[in-house]
């Protein structure tokens, strides 16, 4: 017995993969990516019947689905969405029940707009949501499944900077430490998380079923993250600096409500980059 984790080249399924072979799990990916040589792989797993599908489950004790179409992803259609966001985990979902295997699968939490009766129509976070109550239609589907709905815990919207929010925050302190300016160079339009991936691992190994919902309540926009960055860097310096976006000076607020981790993390930061730049 061991792990699957579905869609395992992306980034979240990559890194529940890292986490899993540093506590030295047994490990198989369901992955269609030709670069992956180190482990055991099934690919073209969508073409897979019920029973094909129930057979292979039935080897493992967990899986994990990060697999499907992401947000802002034009080229594909709503058919495209609901094939791999919704109709696939839900057969997933079926085969792992009568598997007697657990699955934990990735949702998202946009669905609420949704469950808010938004009409800001979104692909993305309508298959999503379709998939969820796909999967409640099981019976005593909360004994073997989890749906989490993630908010953007582990990266910075845009493409630059998508990973990790602090690979954000190294750019504009780095860039305040050797010029007193930055310049954002990313969508600021889409609030970020700061809390960690190794929180959110640490989450998924619990024992719960049913559906979770696992988001910071410190959301900030990448504008805050770099006002945060600017305030600090002036308040240590006692220099003058300025953030640009757009063209146009970032008015820095004074005020901001940052969550004093992120905060002692961003000064910290600083103070390396300003140490680096003195030897």
């Amino acid at each position: 017995m061991g792990f699957l984790i579905f869609g395992a080249s992306g980034f979240l399924g990559s890194r529940i993969t890292d986490w899993l072979e540093k506590k030295n799990e047994s490990i198989t990916l369901g992955t269609n990516s030709p670069f992956i040589k180190k482990y055991k792989c099934i690919r073209n797993y969508l073409n897979l019947d019920d029973a094909q599908l129930e057979k292979i489950i039935s080897n493992f004790h967990t899986i994990y689905d990060a697999s499907g179409i992401g947000i802002n992803q034009d080229k594909y259609s709503l058919n495209d969405y609901l094939e791999k966001n919704a109709i696939w985990p839900s057969r997933l979902a079926k085969v792992c029940i009568k598997a007697n295997t657990r699955l934990i699968w990735l949702s998202t939490i946009h669905c609420e707009k949704y469950e808010e009766n938004s009409n800001d129509y979104d692909k993305y976070s309508l298959s999503k949501l379709i998939g969820e109550q796909l999967i409640k239609t099981n019976p005593d589907w909360k004994k073997y499944i989890l749906i989490i709905r993630l908010g953007n815990i582990i990266g910075a919207p845009g493409k630059l900077y998508r990973g990790k929010s602090s690979l954000f925050v190294m750019d504009i302190a780095s860039n305040l430490v050797k010029n007193n300016r930055a310049i954002i160079k990313s969508n600021t339009d889409l609030e970020i998380n700061t809390t960690s991936l190794n929180s959110f691992l640490n989450y998924i190994n619990q024992i719960n079923y049913g559906q979770k919902k696992f988001c910071s309540l410190s959301k900030l926009k990448l504008t805050e993250l770099a006002n945060c960055v600017k305030n600090n860097y002036e308040s240590i310096t006692n220099r003058n600096s300025n953030i640009y976006f757009k063209g146009q000076i970032l008015n820095s607020k004074k005020d901001l409500e940052i969550p004093e981790k992120t905060n002692t993390d961003i000064r910290e930061l600083i103070e390396f980059y300003l140490t680096k730049e003195l030897i």
